[in-house]
């Protein structure tokens, strides 16, 4: 029993969380909770094996978000990951599958098929395991506190897009404490962009998702409140980063 493996699921529906946690705590070890920052604290502390995570949670942070942080870690990054959403679009889904998920499950979606990915899933990870335990080569990491970093950037930016649509990096640097050289360097390093152009891309990456999940919203308001000067330039930047219209989400 003491050898049973960890599943930390993410999941703001109660009656799911219940549902999923009766069908697999005979074979696993299973954490729910409601809001994503809860669950980056357990994923820190307890280190689970497997992670099921909806998009849409409860509090600041979305599933997208949570996402990114853990697969911008280096100790979190093996943690396999499992979306499960009631959003079906393959916009979504691509977007999922580029930020690091493993697999997407649809709601409403079969339990045995769920059963199996986890099974699967955790099969592959501990293969990659054992591999790791011979490989000779040691991969390059960041050091704890440039991690630390990272992850006060991601949970800054998720806090503070929607609320600052001016938001600047001499502004992100004060809020971390850290000079805006130092966050230059951190950036480029991390993912080799500059911190103006993260920037942008985390903006993109907002307005992507208030598109669809909050379609009452015109496109040129969810623009604006985030800080793009003009609807053309807004557009002509989301093309240009997931190759699509903001119009064609709309449609």
């Amino acid at each position: 029993m003491e050898n049973k493996k960890t599943i930390l699921l993410v999941e703001d529906s109660e009656k799911l969380r219940n549902t999923v946690t009766e069908l697999l705590q005979s074979m696993y070890q299973v954490v729910g909770v409601s809001e994503a920052m809860p669950g980056i604290d357990i994923c820190k502390k307890q280190m689970p094996d497997l992670i099921l995570l909806d998009i849409m949670l409860e509090g600041t942070i979305d599933g997208f978000s949570f996402l990114r942080i853990v697969k911008n870690d280096d100790h979190l990054l093996h943690i396999p990951i499992i979306l499960i959403s009631a959003l079906s679009s393959e916009d979504v889904i691509v977007d999922g599958l580029r930020l690091g998920a493993n697999d997407y499950l649809v709601k409403p979606f079969s339990l045995t098929q769920l059963m199996l990915k986890i099974r699967n899933l955790l099969h592959t990870s501990e293969q990659a395991k054992q591999k790791a335990i011979v490989d000779a080569s040691i991969p390059f990491k960041l050091s704890t506190e440039t991690n630390d970093l990272v992850n006060k950037l991601e949970v800054l930016l998720d806090e503070s897009l929607s609320k600052d649509k001016h938001l600047s990096i001499k502004e992100l640097a004060t809020k971390l404490s850290v000079s805006q050289s130092t966050l230059e360097r951190m950036v480029k390093k991390r993912f080799n962009v500059t911190p103006n152009q993260y920037l942008l891309m985390r903006k993109l990456e907002k307005a992507d998702l208030l598109i669809r999940t909050q379609t009452d919203i015109p496109i040129k308001e969810i623009s604006f409140s985030l800080g793009f000067s003009s609807v053309s330039y807004f557009c002509k930047t989301y093309k240009a980063h997931f190759g699509r219209r903001p119009t064609d989400i709309k449609k």
